[in-house]
């Protein structure tokens, strides 16, 4: 409950913070929002746009992230280029030398699922794996040398939901 407190007032200060224009009082509206979010046991890091508006805030939880608009962990394989339209909202690493990526997506289920399998084996990733079975959900997983790649992609109303885990191989 703590964190749904703490996440509340992070957006009650966006509103009340974007309401009130951007230029130099950006920097002082962000920290505090950070503040507020601090006051709450959350570590946020909290970016606005030259108008104000909220442009990205980020959790950082248990080494990982969760937000808006994020970058791809540190060390997340050069090799994987994710399509730039995907919205991050979370990532993390959750053992040594993999990383997990949580998007979403405008695209359908199955460009997505075609769009890695392009993608990956023209950087000469082999398709290990791949289902479409289920009528909400498909996957595909990859290898690469001594990496392994999987991709779980959900309907999530107007988006999908993409899983991305990366790692060594056992």
């Amino acid at each position: 409950m703590k964190t749904g407190t703490g996440i509340l007032a992070i957006a009650l200060a966006t509103g009340l913070m974007a309401a009130c224009g951007g230029g130099d009082s950006n920097r002082s509206q962000e920290k505090a929002m950070e503040d507020a979010a601090a006051r709450h046991g959350i570590d946020a890091d909290v970016s606005l746009n030259g108008e104000g508006e909220t442009e990205q805030i980020v959790i950082n939880a248990g080494g990982g992230q969760v937000g808006r608009n994020l970058d791809l962990p540190s060390g997340f394989p050069d090799d994987i280029e994710l399509p730039a339209a995907w919205d991050i909202i979370a990532t993390g690493s959750p053992l040594p030398g993999s990383h997990s990526v949580q998007a979403l997506s405008e695209s359908s289920k199955e460009d997505i699922i075609s769009n890695i399998r392009d993608r990956l084996t023209a950087d000469g990733w082999t398709v290990m794996d791949s289902d479409s079975s289920m009528p909400h959900m498909a996957r595909i997983s990859l290898e690469k040398d001594d990496r392994m790649a999987s991709f779980s992609v959900m309907e999530n109303g107007d988006t999908r939901a993409v899983q991305i885990l990366t790692m060594p191989k056992p």
